[in-house]
């Protein structure tokens, strides 16, 4: 029995070198330097879509008011303690929101130039769905809602503040990010 020869590759294997659909991407040296996408741009677009998703958790809030006084027309047990009173207007309106946001976010997937006006229909959609499951499903806890949207919002707003303000920077390997502080010890400093 003999022994095959062991590679001698002093290469460091890496994601990128063991997959041949990633290495080829890393050697990719095509890039619009006037078309780049700017943190302050991202973190406009983001905060924008937040926004908006804020205006149709309200508009559900709206919706539930107005038909305060429907008739209930099914009742639905999720849990021992979550029972959900639904009128038919209710259950068709969360119905079709549900398939417009889904129809949303398959069109900005399949034809990118359709995202600002399914974006912002997807987001809309998205917070009416949220604000239905956190007031109507949550009955009771709608603290916990609320404070899960409290605290997304509180990082969303830190993290597109830092990375627009330059305090954080991704660098050319993604994996690892360059921070620069002004009153950093030399040490720290990339």
């Amino acid at each position: 029995m003999s022994a095959l020869p062991r590679e001698t590759n002093t290469q460091k294997r890496t994601l990128f070198r063991s997959n041949p659909i990633l290495s080829r991407m890393g050697k990719i040296t095509e890039r619009s330097e006037t078309n780049a996408a700017t943190y302050a741009g991202i973190a406009g677009k983001t905060s924008f879509f937040l926004a908006i998703t804020l205006v149709g958790m309200i508009a559900q809030l709206l919706v539930s008011a107005a038909m305060a006084n429907e008739p209930v027309w099914q009742t639905v047990e999720i849990y021992k303690k979550f029972t959900v009173a639904l009128t038919m207007k209710e259950t068709m309106i969360v119905g079709a929101v549900l398939m417009l946001g889904l129809a949303c976010e398959l069109l900005g997937i399949f034809m990118r130039k359709t995202i600002p006006v399914t974006g912002t229909l997807y987001a809309a959609s998205q917070g009416y769905v949220i604000s239905f499951l956190v007031f109507k499903v949550l009955h009771g806890y709608e603290y916990l809602g609320l404070e899960a949207l409290l605290l997304t919002v509180a990082v969303v707003a830190v993290m597109s503040w830092l990375y627009a303000s330059g305090i954080i920077k991704a660098d050319k390997n993604s994996a690892r990010c360059s921070c620069r502080f002004s009153s950093a010890p030399s040490a720290w400093a990339p």
